[in-house]
């Protein structure tokens, strides 16, 4: 989206933040600020809005240099789409080598959230054993 876009958008939320604003101050006699421009939450929502073009036609521009074929080969030696994902360290280490970062930013991702997920586990088990062992 444009950021001229975003910012009308941004100027119509801000002008219903205060009315909403105003007509809850008139209900209940207190003003409550405005919750939808001046929370954590309405700047996450504008910068998602604003960086989410860039990036997705970067990484849009970035697949599409991928060969489908790859793809379509695999497919037809009967490999699972579960086993082309498992692939994706392998994906990620030719666009990196490729200098696609972009298109490898997402996929590096997931691979390090997937391998938290043990590490956040373990270290649970870890403290709930402490706790055990220490007792009341």
């Amino acid at each position: 989206m444009p950021g001229a876009v975003i910012a009308v958008v941004l100027m119509v939320v801000s002008a219903l933040d205060h009315a909403i604003n105003h007509v809850w101050q008139a209900w209940r006699g207190a003003a409550v600020g405005p919750m939808f421009t001046g929370s954590l939450a309405g700047l996450l929502y504008a910068y998602t809005a604003r960086f989410m073009a860039v990036t997705y036609a970067s990484v849009d521009a970035s697949m599409e240099k991928i060969s489908a074929s790859l793809v379509e080969a695999a497919r037809m030696m009967g490999v699972s789409h579960w086993r082309i994902m498992w692939q994706l360290a392998t994906w990620v280490w030719q666009m990196a080598t490729e200098s696609l970062w972009a298109g490898a930013s997402l996929p590096a991702l997931a691979i390090v959230l997937v391998g938290l997920l043990p590490v956040v586990l373990l270290t649970a088990a870890r403290a709930a054993g402490a706790a055990q062992v220490t007792g009341p």
